[in-house]
């Protein structure tokens, strides 16, 4: 067989309830000889300088006659040298009464470099294993194993930096629990005319983040952004036209950019019908904005406002075939940009 095979330690228990009592102390107590182990901890830890790891794949709790709990350890034999295992002292723990069911089985375990081998328990386990928090402990020669049977709790877990980049500028940092997700988040730039929302592990922006992907380590995301408003140079000598609403920014506003390609702008016919304009609540028009159509605001949502930072009489001669939008208008206002 092949050196530094894993040894497989499978622990079937059917557990006696013995309603013994365990002291607060043997949980809460952190040192050398003890190692804490929750059911979805991906770290190994070390005994007598071999690698143990907790095999999920091959964990069970269910009903089978009696109710049944399959637990699989394995050793990594390092060294390459025969070793003894002495198991002993295998307590289940109910931990919101601290009653605990224990089995007088014990068990040794040889691991030597060219064999694995396993062992078992058997005994009966309470019905509500389930619902309620459960730890099994057991002693492998000096070491005392706690293992569990739930998610390591959020209090006890590392915290990950994910950084997220626009080009080599940092936009955002977040600090992330250790398995746990990032909320969506979208980077919108000040002026409202740029944003972007799908992120890249790579600086290329090849390879896609997938954000429902747990965190267990810190992270840099890279974005390229794209225009919140189309915009073509196309068609005028003197004007760029606004024709849709490719994104609206989280405060539900527009803002039409003071020029474009070196031009100043135009708003073309309905270009606020998008699914992107459908909840926007504010428009700003700058005074460089030269032409507009009687149906460059058609179809907008109800209630509206439009901002525009010249008069009235400048309003009304932008319009192209005479007929001007005044729904909701507000003359001379500060344009924030």
């Amino acid at each position: 067989m092949k050196k530094g095979i894993f040894a497989i330690i499978t622990t079937l228990l059917l557990l006696c309830g013995c309603g013994t009592k365990k002291e607060d102390s043997d949980v809460t107590k952190d040192d050398s000889d003890k190692i804490e182990v929750y059911y979805d901890d991906d770290n190994p830890f070390s005994i007598d300088d071999d690698t143990v790891t907790f095999d999920r794949g091959y964990c069970s709790i269910g009903y089978a006659g009696n109710y049944d709990l399959s637990l699989y350890f394995k050793i990594k034999n390092n060294a390459l040298e025969s070793k003894k295992y002495s198991i002993k002292n295998v307590t289940l723990t109910k931990e919101s009464t601290n009653v605990t069911y224990t089995t007088s089985y014990t068990n040794s375990l040889t691991i030597n470099a060219e064999l694995a081998d396993k062992f078992s328990f058997e005994s009966v386990i309470p019905s509500d294993i389930k619902e309620d928090k459960y730890n099994l402990s057991f002693s492998i020669n000096s070491k005392k194993v706690v293992f569990y049977l739930y998610d390591r709790p959020d209090n006890l877990r590392e915290k990950w930096s994910v950084e997220y980049y626009i080009g080599n500028k940092k936009v955002k940092e977040v600090e992330v629990i250790d398995k746990h997700t990032v909320e969506q988040y979208g980077y919108e730039s000040d002026d409202h005319f740029y944003y972007c929302v799908d992120w890249y592990t790579d600086e290329s922006c090849n390879t896609a983040f997938d954000r429902y992907t747990p965190i267990k380590k810190d992270m840099k995301l890279y974005g390229k952004v794209k225009q919140s408003l189309y915009i073509t140079t196309t068609g005028s000598d003197t004007y760029s036209f606004v024709w849709r609403v490719n994104y609206l920014h989280s405060d539900k506003k527009i803002y039409i950019p003071r020029t474009y390609g070196g031009k100043g702008m135009a708003i073309g016919s309905y270009a606020f019908t998008s699914e992107a304009a459908r909840r926007v609540t504010e428009i700003y028009v700058p005074i460089t904005v030269f032409q507009l159509y009687s149906t460059s605001f058609g179809n907008l949502p109800s209630g509206v406002m439009i901002y525009y930072e010249g008069t009235k009489a400048q309003w009304e001669s932008l319009f192209y075939d005479g007929t001007p939008y005044i729904n909701n208008v507000i003359y001379k206002s500060a344009i924030p940009y």
